[in-house]
C-alpha cells in the first residue's frame, strides 16, 4: 500500500465518520429497475467498484407528484443522501447515457418545447402542407358544382352538387380549427 493509499484511506474514514460523504451528489450507473420504481445501481466514476458499494432500492426524485420515469439501460444518474443521511438516498431523475424509456408526467400544464415555434411533428410546415391540399379539392369541388350545376334538374346531378357542397364546407370548419400547439393541457 503506497503512502497515497494510506492518506486516501485515513482521509475517507473520517469523511465517512463525519458523514461528509453523504453531502454530495455522487455519479452511479443503472443495472436495474425494480417493480416498485426504485433503482438498482452500480458504482462508477469517483465511486470506483471495490471502494463503494452499489445501491439497492433507490428511491427516484422525480419531477412532481405523480410523475414516473423509467431511465433507460445503463443510463448514469446522480445520487443524493437527504441532510447527509445514508439511508435516506435519492436518484435525482435527471439522466445521461442514454434515452428514457418512458416519462410520465403529471400536470395541470405541460409546455413542450419551451419558447419553440415549430413543433414535433413540424405543425408550421405541415399546417402549411395541409392548407394547400384542402385549397386544391375546394377548388376541384367548385368546378364539379359548377359543371354539374349545368346538367340540372337532373336528380343525381342535385344529389351530388349537395354531397360536395356539404363536403366543402366540413373542409372549411375544419380549416378554422388550429389543432396544433406548444402548449398541451392535460387533464
Amino acid at each position: 500500500m503506497s503512502l497515497l493509499d494510506t492518506i486516501d484511506s485515513i482521509v475517507g474514514a473520517i469523511m465517512e465518520r463525519r458523514g461528509y460523504h453523504y453531502l454530495a451528489l455522487r455519479e452511479y450507473r443503472v443495472s436495474s429497475q425494480n417493480a416498485d420504481g426504485t433503482l438498482e445501481l452500480e458504482a462508477m466514476g469517483a465511486n470506483k467498484p471495490g471502494k463503494a458499494p452499489g445501491l439497492s432500492n433507490v428511491r427516484i426524485m422525480q419531477i412532481g407528484p405523480g410523475s414516473s420515469i423509467k431511465p433507460g439501460p445503463k443510463s448514469t444518474v446522480l445520487v443524493g443522501f437527504k441532510n447527509g443521511d445514508q439511508d435516506n438516498r435519492f436518484a435525482l431523475g435527471l439522466w445521461s447515457g442514454s434515452q428514457a424509456n418512458q416519462m410520465i408526467i403529471e400536470c395541470l400544464d405541460l409546455q413542450l418545447g419551451g419558447q419553440a415555434t415549430d413543433f414535433a411533428v413540424k405543425g408550421t410546415t405541415y399546417r402549411t402542407a395541409q392548407n394547400a391540399y384542402f385549397t386544391t379539392i375546394q377548388t376541384a369541388i367548385g368546378t364539379a358544382v359548377t359543371a354539374l350545376t349545368a346538367t340540372l334538374p337532373n336528380p343525381a346531378a342535385a344529389a351530388m352538387i349537395a354531397f360536395l357542397n356539404a363536403w366543402n364546407g366540413a373542409i372549411s370548419a375544419f380549416r378554422q380549427v388550429n389543432y396544433l400547439a406548444t402548449n398541451v393541457k392535460v387533464k
